[in-house]
């Protein structure tokens, strides 16, 4: 599929799937706290903090998604 122009649709960064991610994990680890949902919540937010996230980005996407 393409865009008007011919090009393929811009897929999210990986950078930004993370943050998404981490901000669905601290979602889940809020609603339901036991020891699964926070190593989730903790491998999630270490793989967005490799990827260039800061805490501040997980919490922005935390707040626009509610």
């Amino acid at each position: 599929m393409t865009d008007r122009n011919g090009q393929p649709p811009q897929q999210p960064s990986p950078r930004t799937l993370a943050v998404q991610a981490a901000a669905q994990a601290a979602d889940a680890h809020q609603t339901a706290p036991d020891t699964y949902t926070l190593h989730t919540l903790q491998s999630a937010v270490q793989t967005a903090q490799n990827l260039g996230a800061s805490l501040a980005d997980i919490r922005a996407a935390r707040t626009a998604a509610q």
